[in-house]
């Protein structure tokens, strides 16, 4: 089994968890989406999650 990732489409509102070998279908069934795939080691640090996070929702992120 491979490492899971936190993946999320903003325009399905969508979010999962999928292993490795389900990002292919993923990527394909949200062709041409704004999405994001977060890998599981990015939890280990929080604020850079958060920053990547908030930038890909189009929100204000803030300065150090």
């Amino acid at each position: 089994m491979g490492e899971a990732h936190f993946v999320i489409c903003r325009d399905c509102e969508y979010t999962a968890w999928l292993e490795d070998y389900e990002l292919t279908d993923f990527i394909g069934d949200h062709s041409g989406h704004k999405v994001a795939i977060f890998p599981h080691g990015v939890w280990e640090d929080p604020d850079s999650l958060e920053k990547h996070f908030r930038k890909f929702m189009g929100w204000k992120v803030e300065a150090e």
